[in-house]
């Protein structure tokens, strides 16, 4: 039912019906496949001018109670009202019993204008009623709606449920919900803003005992081209050293001391004599304390049985000049031969120089590439200015300090989102935000990443549909996002928007997520699994969902694992492939179409170097060539065809390919040269060609030349690049692109980030 809300209540009452349309199902009892309906958000534009909803419908060709892209047969586009009608669009989905327009039943959706203003949907409102009809032979689909809570929709708005009425009760219950979307209000865009550094004297204090420098980074969010105080995100200091310096560019330097003392008879001296301690007064007391003292001498008394003359120390201030270049003091010390009680010049037997400090100067520099900094940043050398001429030469550097630039490790893409690990050990992400899946304890999304809250000390990442996981350098793991299945591995189904520990599990070196899974590779070459597990994808020899880690059954000497929507797959030390989990396009490579729940071998591959896994295909690449396997209706396979294989296919004229990454519906490869070439599904530019064209071989990805990471998301593609950034390009609906903006792109850009240290 479609209309305008004449009474702006926010339903479509009967007498607001404009016009009544039927979304009917195949031929009945053609495989008692259910239809399914998804919907979207539409903004404004050529299909609705004031913006309103998409509704897509399908038969659910798959069986896997989600509608695929490829399985929407009709588009209808439930419109607001043109701009000053003041009426809201509702849409309102009841059950339809069987009868005319459902067979076997159904449900109704009515669309209107809410023209009294009640947020209700009345008879009278009623513009539009299209019908979601049961198949005939199979079981009854149901809708479900309810509020969204603010991690699904920021501004409002509602969550649809659709699943199969197992029980046959008329009600979806939980259990049986097989997809959810989310009907979002729009929020505001956010612009861009500039990383900003500033650098400024650090006194002394508790933060540097001899004071420094204070180096401050952050967002220039209102724009003034100054760091002001609140856009500060991190400081770090650098301090001086605490030998002779009071850590004040152009202050005097800290005086000399001399401390004399009785040493007696010992070790130092066997008769007994003067212990001489010297240094520089730091902390400016007027007393050389214990950890000033920078030389300490002894001038002993003669022999027992000598002549009984004593030893004798005179201290005089030495002016400056060519011995002490900004003074000090002279130690004259010898014996008192005449036994007069002064140390007379021809007694002096030696001549030491306890010489000031020089004023502590400090110079910066750019850091060397492939050094301290291996993507370069700022150094910053201090010491004292012996020869008082204001610049701090080569032999006057006491401290060196390093303040590097940070860089982007390792980039992984998920479904609307994706996330870099960067090279201070922090993770960032960003795109949608549904159940925290970015990780920053909010549900907002972002154009341009966000740090993950609490995050340090990551060494590896992974993503799933709706969910992130990273292994931190102790060996173990952190996760976030979704959690309906399990998937974080943390004992509960409890969603996340900070990362939570995964329970009991060690020695990890690499993760990855897949649809409603997660797998780590550990050291020993083993892989544990959990999350969801319908099809036999943790590999443990059961269909059972498992919200902790489980070892894989049968399988040692992994190398890498990639998941897939419900499959799993690894490539072996030895270089074959095995996979396991769903299998109905041939996705497994075993020549079957059967699942299986522990790991079969992929037919006839050897020598392979990395797997890379998408929604319902896999890959695999060595140096001489690159195998596809699974569905093909987008050619995804690369083989120059749209047929599904069981059995590996050779993609048509790869050659050089080092790694592989497999998206929803599309394939792309990184050559030892640097460039990336994509082939399958291309209707958002993720092939990254400047184009929208759907290619069954290999095209180049424009612009890019010095890729060393590749992967592919849900209609999107990024990759990590050898100057430390990273490049996305395709879908761009949720601001996975990262360049701060909405727009799909057909050709790589830059993700916008802070790269400050």
């Amino acid at each position: 039912l479609r209309g305008v809300d004449d009474n702006g209540n926010g339903s479509l009452d009967s007498d607001e019906v404009d016009e009544t349309r039927y979304v009917c199902n195949g031929e009945a009892g053609e495989d008692g496949r259910s239809t399914l309906i998804a919907t979207e958000v539409e903004p404004a534009g050529p299909n609705c001018p004031a913006g309103g909803y998409a509704v897509m419908a399908g038969v659910d060709d798959d069986g896997d109670g989600v509608l695929d892209p490829e399985e929407v047969d009709e588009t209808r586009y439930v419109c607001n009202g043109e701009a000053g009608s003041g009426l809201n669009s509702l849409v309102s989905v009841d059950p339809e019993p069987p009868g005319a327009n459902c067979e076997a039943g159904g449900q109704a959706i009515r669309t209107g204008l809410d023209a009294n203003g009640d947020g209700l949907l009345q008879p009278g409102e009623v513009e539009d009623t299209e019908y979601v009809c049961n198949g005939v032979a199979g079981a009854t689909s149901l809708v479900r709606q309810e509020d969204a809570g603010p991690g699904d929709c920021l501004f409002g708005g509602r969550l649809i449920h659709t699943g199969i009425d197992d029980d046959g009760d008329g009600y979806l219950d939980p259990e049986e919900i097989d997809a959810t979307s989310a009907v979002c209000n729009g929020e505001p865009g956010a612009p861009g803003t500039s990383s900003l550094f500033e650098v400024a004297d650090e006194p002394p204090g508790a933060t540097c005992t001899a004071g420094g420098y204070r180096v401050e980074t952050g967002l220039d969010t209102n724009g003034n081209g100054m760091l002001d105080a609140g856009e500060v995100t991190a400081t770090r200091y650098l301090c001086h050293g605490q030998a002779g310096a009071d850590g004040a560019d152009g202050a005097d330097g800290a005086p000399a001391l001399v401390e004399t003392t009785p040493e007696p008879a010992g070790a130092n001296c066997a008769t007994g004599g003067v212990r001489i301690d010297s240094g520089v007064d730091v902390n400016g007391n007027g007393a050389l304390d214990a950890g000033e003292v920078t030389d300490t001498a002894y001038v002993c008394d003669g022999a027992a049985g000598s002549d009984g003359t004593n030893a004798l120390v005179e201290t005089t201030a030495e002016p400056a000049g060519g011995n002490c270049p900004t003074g000090g003091y002279r130690l004259d010390t010898g014996l008192d031969a005449n036994g007069n009680g002064v140390l007379d010049a021809g007694e002096v037997t030696s001549t030491r120089y306890v010489c000031n400090g020089g004023n502590v100067v400090m110079r910066v520099s750019n850091a060397e590439w492939g050094g301290v900094c291996l993507r370069g940043g700022v150094k910053v050398e201090a010491g004292l200015d012996d020869d008082g001429d204001g610049v701090l030469t080569d032999p006057e550097v006491d401290t060196v300090q390093y303040v590097c630039n940070l860089y982007i490790v390792e980039v992984d893409a998920g479904n609307g989102f994706a996330c870099a690990l960067i090279s201070d050990g922090t993770v960032r992400c960003w795109g949608a935000n549904f159940y925290g899946k970015l990780g920053d304890g909010t549900g907002v999304q972002r154009t341009t990443p966000v740090v993950v809250e609490g995050l340090t000390g990551a060494v590896s990442i992974g993503l799933g549909d709706n969910h992130a996981c990273a292994v931190l350098n102790d060996g173990t793991a952190r996760c976030w996002g979704l959690n309906f299945n399990g998937q974080l591995g943390d004992g509960t189904t409890t969603d996340r928007r900070t990362p939570v520990a995964v329970s009991g599990l060690t020695d990890v070196v690499a993760i990855a997520g897949g649809g409603r899974h997660t797998c780590a590779l550990h050291s020993d070459g083993t892989v544990s699994c959990w999350g969801f597990n319908a099809y036999g994808q943790l590999g443990d020899g059961t269909t059972t969902e498992r919200h902790t880690p489980v070892q894989v059954t049968g399988l040692a000497g992994v190398a890498a694992v990639s998941l897939g929507g419900e499959h799993t797959c690894a490539v072996l030390t030895g270089g074959t492939v095995w996979c396991w989990g769903r299998n109905t396009y041939g996705q497994l490579g075993d020549g079957t179409t059967t699942n299986r729940s522990t790991p079969v071998p992929v037919a006839g591959l050897t020598n392979m170097i990395d797997v890379g896994v998408g929604a319902y295909h896999s890959c695999a690449t060595r140096v001489d060539g690159t195998v596809c396997w699974g569905r093909n209706l987008n050619g995804q396979l690369g083989d120059g065809t749209t047929a599904d294989s069981s059995t590996p296919k050779l993609v048509v004229g790869l050659a050089g390919a080092i790694g592989v990454a497999g998206g929803f519906a599309h394939s792309c490869a990184m050559l030892d040269s640097g460039y990336v070439q994509c082939w399958g599904r291309n209707f958002a530019g993720q092939l990254g060609d400047g184009t929208t064209t759907d290619s069954n071989v290999p095209v180049t990805t424009t612009g890019l030349s010095s890729a060393v990471g590749i992967t592919a998301g849900a209609y999107f593609t990024c990759a990590a690049m050898a100057d430390g950034t990273a490049r996305c390009w395709g879908y761009n609906y949720y601001g996975q692109i990262g360049d701060g903006t909405r727009t799909n792109r057909s050709i790589s850009v830059p993700v916008q980030w802070d790269s400050a240290p």
